[in-house]
């Protein structure tokens, strides 16, 4: 009887922890889609799409500059940027991502070519830190994400 009781705990076990496995599985397929689609709006220098990748409450926090909160104040950053500077060459590289199937981290590395107004095209390369969670219709936003450049 002890056998059966123990076969039966374990096997409920082992499909809790497949069930768990196949739930980070999917969020980290879902975030390699999202984060290409970010990389092309980045490129497209297009801050409307850009912020809607933020959940409405979002923060972005970057060196030398004050955290930026919201959903349409991150938009209003992204259309600061984009109207001093031109962005090539985006690439935002996931090398880890862990979720619990709500909250999921991701950090990496980014690279992109930047095009200030009557200067130079120049490199930027850095790392960030996010972490997302799932709105009502189920998409992933980033709630919180952290910059630093390299240069």
């Amino acid at each position: 009887m002890k056998s059966i009781f123990l076969a039966a705990l374990l096997f409920n076990f082992s499909c809790k922890k497949s069930e768990q496995t196949g739930i980070i599985t999917n969020a980290k397929n879902e975030i390699a889609t999202t984060v290409s689609d970010y990389s092309q709006a980045y490129e497209k220098n297009d801050a409307r799409s850009l912020a809607e990748f933020y959940a409405e409450d979002a923060t972005i926090i970057q060196s030398y500059t004050d955290p930026v909160t919201g959903q349409d104040n991150i938009e209003q950053q992204f259309k600061n940027i984009f109207y001093q500077s031109k962005f090539s060459r985006v690439e935002w590289t996931v090398t880890e991502a862990k979720s619990d199937g709500a909250l999921l981290y991701t950090h990496g590395k980014y690279s992109m070519m930047i095009q200030p107004s009557g200067l130079k095209a120049v490199t930027l390369n850095g790392k960030f830190l996010s972490v997302w969670q799932k709105n009502e219709r189920g998409d992933w936003k980033i709630v919180c994400e952290m910059r630093e450049s390299n240069d």
